[in-house]
């Protein structure tokens, strides 16, 4: 039974630490990606205009 009692006990501190954790985050994340290509634009842009596979 005090195998059982840590184990809960346990879990419950982790899932505190978890919250805890969460709330130390920033609430909205960013990402961006940038290259550069080494073509004309004219040649590119048919190809970033329609987002279909080409």
């Amino acid at each position: 039974m005090r195998l059982l009692r840590r184990i809960i006990v346990g879990l419950v501190i982790l899932a505190v630490v978890l919250v805890g954790v969460a709330f130390l985050l920033p609430r909205e994340v960013s990402v961006e990606r940038s290259i550069a290509i080494n073509a004309a634009p004219d040649a590119i842009f048919p190809h970033v205009n329609s987002m279909q596979k080409t």
